[in-house]
């Protein structure tokens, strides 16, 4: 499967980011996530782990029945391009990454 591709409006470096609120679905059909956890990585160019999310740490379910949580709000790291995905670990112990992209960080100028 290709995960969505999503890449975040870019913000300034230490800007707080509103987050996204996301619908995960599967063939046309909402994802139900009651049981399923959620991980999200953003990572450097130099693949250095920026920002570590989880439900509770980041990461909020907001209707889990209807496939839908949200990346909530983050501060924007240094300036730079990063990759992301968000990966959904089953029951069962399998993976699905639904959804990937870029978040892109600007120099700010008032210090």
């Amino acid at each position: 499967m290709i995960p969505a591709v999503y890449n975040f409006p870019k913000a300034t470096e230490g800007d707080t980011h509103d987050g996204v609120t996301v619908t995960v679905k599967s063939d046309g059909a909402a994802v139900n996530l009651t049981n399923i956890t959620i991980a999200m990585q953003v990572r450097s160019e130099t693949d250095v782990v920026t920002l570590n999310l989880a439900v509770g740490s980041g990461l909020t379910k907001t209707n889990a029945a209807g496939g839908v949580f949200k990346v909530d709000a983050f501060t924007m790291p240094a300036a730079g391009t990063y990759s992301y995905d968000i990966q959904f670990t089953y029951a069962d112990s399998s993976v699905k990454t639904y959804m990937s992209g870029f978040i892109t960080s600007v120099d700010g100028v008032t210090a």
